[in-house]
């Protein structure tokens, strides 16, 4: 409060323009930190297919949901986030079952905006030292939108 109360004493134009741009400056503070900007649920942009539903938590678990033309599947899943990273780190895994039974999808994300981000997975050797993680983005990007906040 004691910030907005120092306000006063600045000219009417200064403080219209330094209140314009808090949005911006709380924005930028939200990227600049984002190990829960992930934190919610998700769902695939166009046009991928088959469109994929991500719930993660607060607690390093997510949910994970491909619809299928033949029905959805899900998987409860850990992953972790590595925001200190460039670009963010973000890996899902290990998987319980299926073609990435006892692997983890090592991941290269990057936040476009606050209700969307897009990431890169490569699946990781079980046995590896991570070196199959993506370090640019490609064509098999997938972008994010977020569902609910």
């Amino acid at each position: 409060m004691s910030f907005l109360r120092g306000m006063d004493s600045l000219q009417p134009q200064l403080r219209s323009r330094t209140l314009a741009a808090l949005p911006f400056v709380f924005a930028l503070a939200a990227c600049a930190a984002p190990s829960n900007f992930f934190e919610g649920e998700w769902i695939s942009g166009a046009p991928t297919s088959p469109t994929v539903f991500c719930r993660i938590g607060a607690d390093g678990r997510l949910q994970w949901t491909i619809d299928f033309p033949s029905g959805a599947e899900t998987f409860d899943l850990a992953y972790r986030v590595d925001p200190s990273a460039r670009p963010i780190q973000l890996d899902i895994g290990p998987w319980p079952d299926g073609p990435l039974a006892g692997r983890t999808l090592l991941g290269i994300a990057e936040i476009e905006s606050p209700d969307r981000f897009r990431v890169d997975f490569e699946p990781g050797d079980p046995a590896g030292d991570d070196s199959e993680r993506p370090v640019a983005f490609s064509a098999q990007t997938l972008t994010f939108l977020r569902r609910v906040n």
